[in-house]
């Protein structure tokens, strides 16, 4: 026991180092209002040492006084199991599935989350956790330290990310990954807010399965309930609330060509993690969500209009029509809502005008909408790229429109980044 100030004084004077370090984490810590997070870069240069060594077994103003009770420092995995009930063949079981043993002597068992089962072994500690499994005899069960120190060296991933992952807002939880994708279970604590973010990289699904959230997709806000779902396309600007008084979970299915953690843009986090250079790119993506549109044409009409000799002329009318209604119904609620085609396709336009781009990449889902509305707005050619799922529908509508070439690709990344504020 020790006042603070005692314990830093001595720290600095037998470790000044350390001190340095940990002062300098704090002074440069993280801008959060929810929570205390010193400077990782400060702190990551602190040296891995106890503070037995560092200032217990160094200092002069230590005292020790007797301890009349029962200790036990529980420094390993056997003293573990001398402190915890033994069954009569003197097992030690811990956990919250069940443990089956057959002909099993002196063991101590710990099963988190599957069913772990022995026959004809003694003298072992077995422990199961969702993220890894130890088998280790008694007497070398300290040995655990070095085999951490080995997955260290081979950089698994397992030393520093476990299944589950807590965060300010609550925490997620790994449950299946492959080529490609990978699924997570999300829990949200009430009155929480994930960060409004997007990824470069992948997509994704999120199931409600208990309890209610408040999504943003884009420009457009709606709430889902237990078993509703909605879908993220790849670099869509999304956040998700829990604006109820209980927890909620959600299974997030993500997948992509690339799935790690450190894909995400963050623009604006209750928790301070967002920079604050990184502006909100307008939505360029239209979803009504199930509202009724007013311009609905029956497909035997369509059909029928396809066949006419002033088609095209015809469908360049109506989707103008259309456009300028949703405009002036955008305007007369103030802007509010999902940005109509109009207002995104004059932001492309005076950007490609500002620095004379001739070349588009479209990642969204209205196979073409934004593509149509683009190309009624320039009067010269324009290349549009398109990712698989977009080129096979609209490469077809616009296959006789000599303005438009529609090609395959994915190299948004790739091309230089204009979209600042747009």
């Amino acid at each position: 026991m020790f006042r603070a100030d005692a314990y830093l004084s001595e720290l600095e004077k037998y470790q000044p180092e350390i001190y340095t370090d940990c002062v300098k984490a704090m002074e440069l810590k993280e801008p959060t209002d929810a929570y205390v997070k010193p400077s990782q870069k400060a702190f990551e240069s602190c040296a891995d040492l106890s503070m037995d060594y560092a200032v217990a077994e160094k200092s002069d103003k230590v005292a020790v006084v007797p301890y009349q009770g029962h200790w036990n420092d529980i420094g390993g995995f056997a003293a573990l199991w001398s402190e915890i009930e033994h069954d009569e063949n003197e097992n030690a079981i811990q956990g919250n599935k069940d443990v089956v043993l057959k002909d099993t002597k002196s063991c101590l068992i710990h099963a988190e989350n599957t069913v772990v089962t022995t026959a004809g072994v003694e003298n072992l500690v077995i422990i199961q956790t969702k993220d890894a499994v130890l088998v280790s005899s008694k007497e070398h069960a300290q040995d655990v330290k070095s085999i951490v120190d080995t997955l260290k060296e081979k950089n698994r991933e397992e030393v520093t990310f476990h299944r589950k992952v807590y965060r300010p807002w609550g925490s997620f939880e790994n449950m299946d990954s492959g080529e490609g994708f990978q699924v997570k279970r999300l829990t949200v604590l009430p009155k929480q807010k994930l960060s409004t973010q997007s990824h470069k990289h992948r997509s994704e699904h999120w199931t409600v399965v208990q309890g209610s959230v408040r999504v943003r997709r884009g420009s457009d806000v709606f709430d889902l309930g237990a078993n509703q779902s909605t879908y993220i396309p790849v670099g869509e600007v999304h956040s998700l609330e829990n604006v109820t008084d209980e927890p909620v979970e959600i299974i997030e299915v993500q997948a992509g060509s690339y799935l790690g953690e450190d894909d995400i843009v963050r623009y604006d986090d209750v928790y301070g993690r967002a920079k604050g250079d990184v502006a909100i790119p307008v939505n360029m993506h239209k979803e009504k969500h199930g509202t009724k549109s007013w311009f609905s044409v029956p497909q035997t009409v369509k059909d029928a209009l396809k066949k006419g000799p002033f088609m095209k002329a015809f469908a360049k009318a109506y989707r103008q029509a259309g456009y300028w209604f949703d405009y002036g119904w955008w305007k007369l609620l103030n802007a509010k809502g999902p940005a109509p085609q109009i207002h995104k396709t004059q932001t492309i336009k005076n950007y490609a005008k500002q620095y004379g781009l001739s070349t588009f990449v479209e990642t969204g889902t209205l196979y073409g909408e934004t593509i149509a509305s683009v190309a009624d707005a320039f009067d010269r050619s324009v290349t549009i790229e398109l990712n698989e799922e977009l080129y096979t529908r609209s490469n077809t509508r616009f296959s006789s429109d000599a303005k438009i070439e529609c090609v395959r690709g994915d190299s948004a990344e790739m091309l230089p980044d204009y979209s600042k504020g747009c």
